[in-house]
């Protein structure tokens, strides 16, 4: 199975225990399906996890080694090129166009943006996801 992960799904594994860590470990512990990402959700990854709100959760060497994990593990492959409007926040549209364009059986988010579009890919939450995953 092939997975895009939205940036809060990711930034969700790292600050806090639940649904989103079990789904990282489940990746990374025991790749139980393969992580797709491209450089504009690690750039918006790194970006959002240096904010000042999240330096009392996660370390910047600690955001650099995450960096570095899901440069070196996940297959990272090009930005999206053509993105379609498809849902109410055109920030997210590239998660959906990446999603489509790699094939991934489901892009997960925990973003209402995304799992309330009509999107052309399954979109699930990080619980629906971990069932699906394990079910």
């Amino acid at each position: 199975m092939r997975l895009v992960f939205d940036t809060n799904v990711l930034v969700s594994a790292v600050i806090a225990r639940g649904v989103s860590r079990e789904l990282f470990d489940l990746w990374r512990v025991q790749r139980g399906f393969e992580l797709v990402v491209c450089p504009q959700l690690i750039d918006e990854l790194s970006e959002v996890l240096r904010r000042a709100r999240f330096r009392q959760a996660i370390h910047p060497d600690e955001v650099d080694v995450l960096l570095s994990l899901l440069r070196s593990e996940a297959d990272v492959v090009h930005d999206p090129v053509d993105v379609s409007r498809v849902t109410a926040d055109p920030d997210d549209d590239y998660l959906v166009a990446l999603a489509l364009r790699e094939h991934a059986d489901m892009l997960v988010s925990g973003d209402r943006h995304l799992t309330e579009a009509d999107a052309p890919v399954l979109v699930l939450t990080p619980s629906e996801a971990l069932h699906r995953l394990r079910h």
